[in-house]
């Protein structure tokens, strides 16, 4: 199962937790979001192209990757 972000953006709820997708299968509609906090999330289990952003979250990296 991988997580992603939907359309690239991180969302964070006033906890300042980040909201998760995680699709367990892409051909049928299974679904389930979540919010976790930064240091909660495994990175490995985010997609190689996102893995990046999350990496840079982790390190307070505030910068802008990608236009």
């Amino acid at each position: 199962m991988r997580i992603i972000v939907t359309g690239g953006a991180i969302i964070r709820d006033n906890e300042g937790r980040i909201l998760l997708q995680k699709r367990s299968d892409y051909g049928k509609e299974t679904l389930k979001l979540e919010f976790k906090f930064i240091e909660d999330i495994n990175i490995e289990d985010i997609s190689t192209v996102q893995r990046p952003v999350f990496e840079d979250v982790k390190r307070e990296v505030i910068t802008i990757l990608r236009t």
